[in-house]
């Protein structure tokens, strides 16, 4: 028996895979993950043809799959193996799955650029929420002790790792709301001021609109002078040329 087989027994895998295409990917799409310390991760969402179909359900290229591959291998070789055996023994759940896992790296990556914190959270939650799903299946066609402990220990941590996302997203709401309620609280209490604050910025905004007439002055001036220079030198020329007849 090979090790892959001996990791996942048959009808274990059969299950998973199935959870993967009616769940829609479940599996594969908890929350955002990070690629934090993965130097080589792209920052870039895997391209896609510019099509309806493509934003429904990725087209999986060769590069995209060596990318996927590699994001997989590196944070969750537990799903990595259930992947190769998948792409050996099931191809439609194959690549649903890829095509699922392709819409979480992209989600992750954007993650990634916006906030490293919640980022690094964010997958360290994705690969305790797929490795509850992973254990339950086994659970479910053999409810040992050991497959028991082990699900109750990740869902313990699971719910650790939501409970940091939510104080995390909650912090930050709440320094929002601060923000707020300091300017509701200063324009409250300087209403006047602020008016007349308002008042004199726009019309300053529009003086500055205004043609500058000693600029204007000053243009209509050279061009005065620049025509009276023309016509000097022009008057010169025509004395010579007469002179030069004569």
């Amino acid at each position: 028996m090979s090790k892959d087989k001996q990791i996942w027994p048959v009808t274990s895998l059969i299950l998973v895979a199935s959870m993967l295409a009616s769940a829609g990917g479940q599996i594969l799409s908890a929350q955002e993950p990070s690629n934090k310390n993965n130097p080589k991760a792209s920052n870039q969402p895997l391209k896609q043809p510019n099509t309806k179909t493509a934003l429904a359900r990725p087209v999986i290229t060769d590069a995209i799959k060596l990318e996927l591959n590699s994001f997989v291998r590196e944070h969750h070789p537990e799903l990595e193996r259930l992947l190769n055996w998948l792409e050996m023994n099931r191809p439609t759940q194959h690549q649903r799955a890829m095509q699922s896992l392709a819409v979480t790296y992209n989600r992750l990556n954007s993650l990634k650029q916006r906030d490293p914190e919640k980022y690094s959270l964010s997958i360290e939650h994705w690969k305790t929420k797929s490795r509850i799903q992973l254990v339950a299946a086994e659970l479910a066609l053999n409810d040992i002790p050991p497959l028991r402990g082990n699900l109750e220990k990740l869902v313990s941590e699971e719910v650790d790792l939501r409970t940091q996302l939510l104080t995390l997203d909650a912090k930050r709401f709440q320094a929002r709301l601060d923000k707020l309620n300091a300017q509701v609280e200063r324009l409250t209490g300087k209403r006047e001021e602020e008016i007349e604050r308002q008042v004199e910025l726009a019309i300053r905004a529009t003086n500055r609109l205004k043609p500058n007439r000693k600029a204007k002055a000053r243009s209509n001036r050279k061009k005065k002078q620049d025509r009276k220079d023309s016509n000097k030198t022009s008057d010169k020329s025509s004395s010579k040329s007469k002179d030069d007849k004569s």
